[in-house]
């Protein structure tokens, strides 16, 4: 389930940028990339999601597509931390995740660099392809509209995903309240995506259980 929400997200941001992509080929390029993906830290090779669609999306749409989906999964996890800490009290971390959706807003609203394009030479070719990159993701925001499908389907999947994981901690006897699950597994997904491990693995792991501890609860409670 999370992966279908996972491939609507991404079909709604191309759509968002104004390109018709069917769920079916978006599953196929999600589907195709994956095992490259776990090889990277970062997921730094879901770029490659933009180089499955080269031949019926640009390149820059593609690419600027999944920094996209990105954003709006960092915007997601805060939110669901946001949520978890007010609800449960933690009001230091609700400060800190508020504050990272503020700077992520005024990012969001910040105006794409001008740079000068020198149309000969390597350097000019580079600044030609940062300009579409950051023209393709400028489009998509300015469209809120279109991304608040996008938006909705990466909170849907954030969503399962703590519900899988709540159920996994039930089957181990070791049940959290939601309001925990809410607040510490998107901090231990926002500590996944930083280039440590391969795929964060081990590294979401850990963060997770030090936020346990440092919300003041144990797996064994």
């Amino acid at each position: 389930a999370t992966l279908f929400a996972g491939v609507a997200r991404w079909k709604f941001v191309l759509y968002a940028m104004g390109q018709s992509v069917s769920f079916g080929t978006c599953l196929h390029a999600v589907l195709g990339v994956f095992p490259l993906v776990l090889l990277a830290p970062s997921r730094s090779n879901e770029l490659l999601r933009g180089i499955a669609l080269r031949r019926t999306v640009p390149l820059s749409i593609g690419a600027g597509s999944v920094v996209v989906e990105r954003l709006l999964d960092l915007t997601s996890l805060l939110t669901l931390i946001v949520v978890g800490s007010l609800t449960g009290g933690w009001w230091v971390l609700a400060a800190v995740a508020s504050t990272g959706l503020l700077l992520l807003g005024l990012l969001s609203l910040g105006i794409a660099p001008r740079l000068s394009v020198n149309p000969s030479g390597a350097e000019g070719r580079l600044r030609s392809g940062f300009l579409r990159l950051v023209g393709a993701i400028s489009c998509a925001l300015a469209r809120p509209d279109r991304l608040i499908l996008a938006f909705l389907m990466s909170l849907l999947s954030w969503l399962l995903a703590c519900g899988l994981l709540s159920v996994l901690l039930a089957v181990f006897g070791a049940t959290q309240p939601w309001q925990v699950i809410l607040a510490g597994w998107p901090l231990a997904a926002l500590a996944g995506t930083l280039p440590i491990t391969l795929a964060g693995m081990g590294t979401r792991d850990g963060t997770f259980l030090l936020a346990l501890a440092w919300l003041g609860v144990t797996l064994s409670s």
